[in-house]
């Protein structure tokens, strides 16, 4: 029986309470829901949590994550985020668990896949992180290595042994693994842009001319950051957001690390930089990542958030879905991503103003 999923962003508790019984019933008989809400932060997918209470047990916070009602605006399937987590089940990275993956739409809430994780106490906004206070500033600095840390673990994880080769493409040789990147996301691109960008075009071809050759393939995250993962303390508990994962080269986690890299002075002197994030990872690893191969993911940066953008406005236009956030993105992060790959050939963009960012 074919369904037609239903447009709808709202979760009812009734609704996961019928869901859950019929998806994991022996965990799950007579679950009771409650504090259903949705995350606010990110674009890409819905993220839901809800408190669950069953007999068995009094009450614990689950997780939901779905694709947008029109479809994500990353192109990565809903399955491989799920499976990801899965793979890395067992490893040092920190990940939270996966309980059940559902694609029966007969059965998902508002006939939606969607897959169910366990919540790790923490929040994506590290505490006093945010505080300009100079006390702060020493704590700032062990929080940006806590997540270099967590980087270096997902390096040298054994990515095949973990069945990653049948969770994402691998490019055929570390030489090809940044051309591997661009062919990935040019063929997202031609999915979904509806008229052509000359400056993307050109782009492109630079990316081409100037691509990096990786020492070695690593399982790399792509998307880092303030906001991707979670805190408690100044300890990273647990790594979200693998919509960008890839085999490939570490030089492209540095590309997207938000808000941990930025330079930070106290009492006059630099104590936290890219160049103190880089050495940090060589203690770590042994591994040296050159700041112009991230500098080539940055621009690279440009084609994904140009892609991210295109795939927007798509389901703006084709009437898939009618966000607000998502006109957003189909504006500010296609003036980006051009911004980012004009530059690559010396085109320097106008910054635009806050008045025309609509601030």
């Amino acid at each position: 029986m074919s369904v037609v999923p239903d447009n709808s962003d709202e979760l009812t508790a009734p609704e996961l309470e019928r869901w859950l019984q019929s998806l994991l019933p022996e965990s799950f008989s007579g679950a009771r829901v409650s504090a259903v809400d949705r995350i606010s932060r990110g674009v890409s997918r819905e993220t839901w949590t809800f408190d669950v209470s069953t007999d068995a047990d009094p009450s614990r916070t689950l997780i939901l994550r779905r694709d947008l009602a029109g479809g994500s605006i990353d192109a990565s399937p809903l399955r491989q985020e799920y499976e990801i987590y899965r793979a890395l089940a067992d490893s040092a990275v920190p990940v939270v668990d996966v309980l059940s993956y559902d694609d029966d739409t007969t059965r998902c809430p508002n006939q939606r896949p969607a897959y169910l994780r366990s919540h790790v106490d923490g929040h994506w906004m590290p505490e006093h992180f945010d505080d300009p206070d100079p006390q702060w500033n020493l704590r700032r600095v062990e929080i940006c290595r806590s997540h270099i840390r967590a980087l270096a673990t997902v390096h040298e994880v054994d990515w095949r042994s973990l069945g990653f080769a049948e969770i994402l493409p691998v490019p055929a040789s570390p030489e090809h693994a940044a051309h591997h990147l661009i062919d990935l996301h040019e063929a997202h691109l031609d999915d979904a842009r509806m008229v052509a960008h000359p400056v993307v075009t050109r782009g492109i071809a630079r990316l081409r001319e100037t691509a990096p050759s990786a020492g070695d393939l690593r399982l790399v995250k792509g998307t880092n950051g303030l906001g991707e993962e979670v805190f408690a303390g100044t300890d990273l508990v647990a790594m979200s957001d693998w919509e960008l994962a890839a085999i490939g080269d570490p030089a492209y986690d540095f590309a997207q690390l938000q808000g941990f890299i930025d330079r930070i002075e106290h009492d006059g002197e630099v104590i936290w930089s890219l160049d103190h994030a880089l050495a940090y990872y060589r203690e770590l690893t042994g591994r040296t990542i050159e700041r112009a191969a991230v500098k080539w993911y940055r621009t690279l940066y440009g084609l994904i958030m140009f892609t991210f953008a295109s795939r927007a406005a798509r389901a703006l236009a084709e009437g898939r879905d009618h966000q607000a956030r998502l006109a957003w993105v189909a504006i500010e992060m296609q003036h980006h991503g051009q911004a980012r790959l004009a530059a690559a050939f010396g085109i320097r963009a106008e910054r635009p103003t806050d008045e025309s960012k609509g601030r």
